[in-house]
């Protein structure tokens, strides 16, 4: 990510590659013809130890697919290099909500987890989709994704 000619520095460590691994593994073990849910990525992520967005970063390091869950709100956020740049909680905090809102009955939305949205001035990337089109959240903070839930699904 660049500001100006000069490189923005990282926020965040990205996980270890040697970890994406083992968990991508872990992943594969549980998936039924290359397909993964996501309650069954949140019930591995309890069994191993550790959050669901490390579990879903590990997804973009395999073959493994996550199911479509047929949402018409979705929100892609690049696991990959934005992890530098907070990705990661993001995908924590998107996850919580998806799982509080579908707890309470509420409407949901579908969270895509990629390598790489080809958007890494705008890091961490984040891609809002609905039936109206697809936006770029450039920079993406919790505070935007509140914002457009609230906006879509309220």
């Amino acid at each position: 990510m660049t500001i100006g000619s000069r490189p923005k520095p990282p926020t965040h460590r990205s996980l270890p590659m040697a970890r994406l691994s083992r968990w991508a593994a872990d992943i594969d073990n549980i998936a039924i013809d290359g397909v993964v849910t996501s309650d069954a990525l949140i019930n591995l992520a309890a069994e191993l130890g550790t959050g669901t967005e490390n579990l879903y970063a590990a997804l973009v390091t395999s073959e493994i697919t996550l199911e479509n869950s047929g949402e018409k709100i979705q929100f892609e956020i690049c696991a990959g290099g934005c992890q530098q740049w907070g990705a990661l909680p993001i995908l924590e905090h998107l996850i919580d909500i998806r799982m509080d809102r579908i707890d309470d009955g509420e409407p949901a939305f579908a969270i895509v987890a990629k390598a790489c949205l080809n958007q890494c001035s705008a890091a961490p990337a984040v891609f809002l989709v609905s039936p109206q089109g697809r936006a770029l959240l450039p920079a993406a903070t919790i505070e935007h994704i509140d914002e457009a839930i609230e906006t879509l699904l309220s």
